[in-house]
């Protein structure tokens, strides 16, 4: 047997063993968490993490796959610890926060990577593309900003309003498409307190 496998191999027999015996388990949601959409409330109740709080689930890690930890890892080199996983009927969903983004990854129940979507505010969209909106639709502010990544590619989802109407728009390859809009009421109301 090759000798560069057989260090992993113990390692992964003894340790792994270890580190899901470590795990200390809550009843509750932890703080700073969010709440995460169609995924049931009792899903969530229980929370696992490791002794150093650097990771969370809602099921023990050794139900996570194996493939969607390492992908995920590879993909995001550069997130600090705290990452949260969410084991669920469709997949496994990751939120993190990177470079001051709350962002979020999703992957199949086999590991494999979908996409990852990042938000953040209109102050920090590239000058060309929040000039590209503007000649669109010129008396529209920017809001929120959504980047989703499929993997081989990336576009925008953009909440953008005016005192009549929010619009959610998307932007890939140069092409701004409106997908939804809604009436506003005020200029001083967002779009949370324009649905209720």
């Amino acid at each position: 047997m090759n000798s560069r496998l057989i260090r992993p191999l113990i390692l992964g027999v003894f340790a792994f063993p270890l580190l899901v015996a470590g795990q200390v388990t809550r009843t509750a949601i932890v703080p700073g968490i969010p709440a995460i959409s169609g995924i049931p409330a009792k899903e969530r109740a229980t929370v696992y993490s490791d002794p150093g709080n650097n990771f969370f689930s809602n099921v023990p890690i050794n139900e996570l796959s194996a493939k969607a930890y390492r992908r995920f890892h590879r993909r995001f080199r550069e997130v600090p610890a705290g990452e949260y996983w969410c084991k669920y009927a469709e997949g496994y969903q990751v939120s993190f926060t990177m470079q001051q983004h709350h962002e979020f990854a999703y992957f199949n129940p086999g590991g494999t990577f979908l996409y990852s979507l990042r938000y953040y505010d209109a102050a920090e969209l590239s000058k060309d593309m929040r000039e590209f909106v503007h000649r669109r639709f010129p008396d529209y502010t920017v809001d929120v900003v959504t980047e989703v990544n499929d993997g081989m590619k990336t576009f925008y989802m953009l909440q953008i309003m005016n005192p009549d109407h929010i619009k959610l728009v998307t932007i890939s390859e140069g092409r701004i498409d409106v997908v939804k809009e809604l009436t506003n009421g005020s200029a001083k109301i967002g779009p949370a307190e324009a649905a209720r």
